[in-house]
């Protein structure tokens, strides 16, 4: 009580409000300069789609030139049915990438955090 009505009592309250203020404009100038070094989730989760599109596509290409291969090779060669295995190889390499991306989609979609499309 006596500390109340001491005159410094406010002159120390004061110094020590502006020696809070100072640390709090500290901890935010280094909040704001991590916030700074890290990407965003935004950015991340563009690089994550990023990752998503280019593993989608090398299973599709992939997927042809498997098919291809094994048209050209297994049944064009064994059978001297050149070029009408790598053709139907290649058919049957793009239905299987085809599939594949389809499969991928729908993993993507469902594992979507916070996405229930408009559900």
């Amino acid at each position: 009580m006596s500390d109340r009505n001491h005159p410094d009592h406010d002159g120390g309250e004061q110094a020590e409000r502006a020696r809070l203020d100072a640390v709090s404009a500290r901890l935010q100038a280094i909040e704001d300069e991590r916030a700074r070094r890290q990407p965003g989730s935004a950015a991340r989760e563009a690089q994550r789609g990023q990752r998503q599109a280019w593993r989608i596509l090398s299973e599709f290409l992939t997927a042809v030139a498997v098919g291809s291969l094994a048209g050209h090779f297994l049944v064009d060669r064994v059978f001297d049915t050149t070029p009408w295995g790598l053709i139907a190889g290649v058919f049957a390499g793009f239905g299987l990438g085809m599939v594949m991306m389809a499969r991928a989609g729908a993993r993507t979609q469902r594992d979507t955090p916070g996405d229930d499309n408009g559900r």
